[in-house]
């Protein structure tokens, strides 16, 4: 099944990780490709870029170019209800136990925002599959840091809980599955849903991971932003989640910049600080063609640097 490049922008605060998106999102689109760029990011930046109000549900903003504003709390509320929702499918003879009366306690869970974040993506991957590219303006570092070693953590984490299933399952001598000719069905709805959850974060690894998948750190030429973007590539390197590219925002030339042992010879991509304001679709129509970086040589140096 044909599914979308993807695009994250990641980086401090303040570097113009949404604007650097926009101006991506734009350049493809009127290169006639399909394409959605969506900000994860609680301090949304997409409306006023766009001038237009942005809302969960993507809009049409520019010819081949929908564009979304995530909110954060209606994920999280709806993740909430899907556990709710499975713990009480799972658990249904223990309804006499008014069980409702503990999911309270769910919405203080730690790592709600990036769990939420991440059924975010999943969705729009899901929902598009026709797709181009779809470019992620992504919440600053911290958050972002989290967002992409979710997956992985929690996989670890639940193949413990389906190994001590599984002994579980021994030592009570529950027979887990059975065989109809050749196929055998789980009798254990709690173990189907501990290897559906691990399925789904494997898949998650996968796309993280995926040479179609593009993490590029936006970066502006200050000392804090450097050492930033730095720590970034290398905490998510020891999670072998690696860094395609730099952008440099509000640089003009990439002389002196350093580096950061990323992958390929290509110089680093800058863009230049604009004289005039980059909000509305005629503005950044007028940047991207007075550029001297044509939309290919921007594309292929964020993907393919």
């Amino acid at each position: 099944m044909k599914t979308p490049s993807v695009i994250f922008y990641v980086g401090k605060g303040g570097t113009g990780k949404s604007t650097v998106s926009a101006i991506t999102a734009m350049a493809l689109a009127k290169e006639g490709n399909k394409t959605m760029l969506a900000s994860l990011d609680a301090a949304h930046n997409l409306s006023d870029i766009f001038q237009t109000r942005l809302v969960h549900k993507p809009k049409q903003v520019a010819p081949n170019l929908l564009a979304a504003e995530i909110d954060r709390e209606r994920m999280i509320q709806a993740f909430l209800k899907e556990t709710r929702d499975s713990i009480k499918q799972t658990y249904s003879y223990l309804t006499a136990f008014n069980l409702d009366s503990y999911f309270n306690i769910l919405k203080f869970s730690p790592g709600l925002e990036e769990y939420a974040l991440v059924k975010a993506f999943t969705q729009l991957l899901e929902k598009y599959p026709d797709l181009d590219y779809l470019i992620l303006d992504m919440p600053p570092t911290a958050l972002s840091l989290k967002f992409f070693t979710l997956p992985a953590l929690s996989r670890t984490w639940i193949e413990q809980l389906e190994n001590l299933r599984n002994e579980i399952n021994k030592k009570k001598e529950i027979v887990a599955t059975v065989r109809y000719g050749k196929k055998e069905h789980g009798r254990d709805k709690i173990l189907n849903r501990i290897k559906a959850m691990k399925e789904y974060y494997i898949n998650l690894e996968a796309i993280f991971r995926n040479p179609d998948t593009t993490i590029s750190m936006v970066a502006n030429n200050d000392t804090l932003s450097m050492s930033e973007t730095e720590r970034t590539i290398r905490d998510l390197k020891s999670s072998n989640i690696h860094i395609k590219s730099v952008v440099w925002n509000r640089v003009d030339t990439p002389k002196g910049l350093p580096g950061f042992n990323l992958p390929g010879k290509a110089a680093p991509l800058c863009v230049p600080a604009s004289k005039t304001p980059l909000t509305g679709t005629d503005a950044l129509n007028t940047f991207i063609n007075s550029w001297d970086v044509d939309v290919v040589t921007l594309v292929q140096k964020v993907v393919q640097p």
